[in-house]
């Protein structure tokens, strides 16, 4: 709700007071990568990042915190079509970024289920928060998969 999304908005504006805008967003960006990628990936991404003036680094962040409060409920359980959710990582209670395995829970996927019931989820172990960049065979195979059951 209203307060969820202002408190994460102040909270965002607060990390990004403490640590500087360029600190902060290079860090976000770095920690979506695991330990061992490969930095002809991320580099590219980073910088494109680190290249968006703050303004509107910190618009989008806000809608993306306002989109999650006031409108990703309503937008899942009014969803009547097919719905396939993957996800790699997850953040741990230190708010540290770790790959997911098969088999692991996820509260964001538990989040989807619980909202679309007949959403497909599966998880993509191994890589990063950009799955679709590190893995992209294993990405496709599996969208290719759900497209042909439908």
């Amino acid at each position: 709700g209203a307060n969820g999304k202002e408190s994460a908005q102040r909270s965002l504006d607060e990390a990004i007071a403490a640590k500087g805008y360029a600190r902060f967003v290079r860090k976000l960006y770095e920690d979506n990568f695991l330990d061992g990628h490969d930095p002809n990936l991320s580099g590219p991404i980073i910088a494109s990042a680190m290249a968006l003036p703050e303004q509107v680094c910190r618009s989008l962040f806000h809608s993306m915190i306002a989109y999650d409060a006031e409108q990703l409920v309503p937008a899942l359980r009014g969803c009547a079509v097919p719905v396939l959710a993957l996800q790699s990582t997850v953040f741990g209670p230190e708010r540290v970024r770790r790959p997911l395995g098969q088999g692991d829970a996820s509260p964001y996927l538990d989040f989807v289920r619980a909202n679309c019931p007949h959403a497909q989820t599966e998880i993509i172990a191994g890589v990063g928060h950009f799955a679709q960049l590190e893995a992209p065979h294993e990405v496709n195979a599996r969208i290719d998969a759900f497209l042909a059951a439908l």
